[in-house]
């Protein structure tokens, strides 16, 4: 049995896409019937803290637009495991035995420098009969050493091909030491400019065509036509400086029994496939067609784009709303979902 504090959250999902129209929204919880919290902070997942212990749990969320009193709902069943990482690197020694059922996720922690790195492995199928989710699949995961910054990364399911297996790996720690251990020394130099406080983050996926007797990383000719959406909240960038997203190449190495590694791999900083689609001083996010190290640095030209403003802002009518669970916690922790919901106007 084990007893964890780990966070919820939530993704509203907007019905219209008109960028920069204010609109506030709230959130209110509740987990196994019981009432747990109400939450505006856009910023931060609507995130909540909840003490859960193993076995199944039952997490319902009502987000309600304040403007137009529009309300939805969700409701996600999802079980709470442990699972083994043997070398205690962060990421599952079985990975595709393991998260093996569309949705699974796993989270856990490592330390490989003076402070901790965060990991997040989703799972996904490609289906063969067309009926695939509309949704991509998304990893929110926070900053291990500043719980304000808040990492969101999206993929398109269709960058596999049918019959295929995939899971998505996002790793992120305070600096490249401890993203990286000592394989950090063996990137190229990294840019001038790069934003006070921001944390590293490498994003990987492997996928398999033999139900994960073995997998590879994916070839990085399939992001070409379907980029990977990346966005970076609770930053504090410098006002009048632009900034983007740099990339540093990176690899995923098998590692019989203990399922794999991060290495650092040779190549340098560039800013190649990397599209910004949006910048304040609190906030970046980009389009990027590569898998890879990624850190936050200056960059000449552009400018902060229109971007909600202020903790439950968004731009749009309010759609349907996607319950997410996450956690951050000293265990590993593995997530079995499955997913209900309704919309309704108050």
């Amino acid at each position: 049995m084990i007893d964890e504090d780990i966070v919820l959250r939530s993704e509203v999902v907007l019905g219209t896409a008109q960028d920069c129209l204010p609109s506030t929204i709230e959130v209110e919880y509740s987990l196994d019937g019981s009432s747990a919290m109400t939450s505006q902070n856009a910023d931060s997942g609507f995130g909540f803290q909840a003490n859960v212990s193993s076995g199944s749990h039952t997490l319902d969320a009502v987000a309600t637009q304040l403007e137009t009193d529009v309300s939805a709902t969700d409701s996600v069943d999802f079980a709470l495991r442990t699972a083994d990482d043997i070398d205690g690197n962060g990421y599952l020694d079985d990975p595709f035995g393991e998260l093996n059922r569309d949705g699974d996720r796993w989270i856990a922690d490592s330390l490989l420098g003076s402070d901790p790195r965060s990991v997040q492995m989703l799972v996904w199928a490609k289906r063969c009969d067309g009926m695939d989710p509309d949704t991509p699949v998304r990893v929110y995961i926070e900053n291990p050493t500043d719980a304000n910054q808040l990492l969101t990364v999206a993929v398109n399911r269709d960058i596999l091909a049918c019959g295929e297996i995939g899971i998505l790996i996002v790793s992120f720690a305070d600096t490249l030491h401890d993203l990286l251990g000592s394989d950090a020394d063996s990137l190229g130099t990294a840019p001038e400019g790069a934003a006070a406080g921001a944390a590293y983050f490498d994003i990987s996926v492997i996928v398999s065509d033999d139900d994960g007797a073995s997998f590879s990383e994916i070839a990085g000719t399939r992001l070409a036509d379907r980029p990977v959406e990346i966005a970076l909240n609770g930053l504090n960038l410098a006002a009048g400086t632009d900034y983007t997203f740099y990339a540093h190449p990176s690899n995923i190495v098998p590692d019989t029994p203990t399922g794999f590694s991060l290495e650092a791999t040779g190549g340098s900083w560039n800013r190649e496939g990397v599209t910004v689609v949006n910048s304040t001083t609190t906030s970046i996010a980009a389009e990027v067609t590569r898998l890879s190290v990624f850190g936050v640095f200056a960059a000449g030209g552009g400018g902060p784009s229109c971007a909600p403003g202020g903790s439950g802002q968004h731009g749009g009518a309010l759609g349907d709303v996607a319950v997410v669970l996450l956690a951050l916690g000293t265990a590993a922790l593995l997530y079995r979902r499955s997913r209900r919901g309704t919309r309704k106007r108050s």
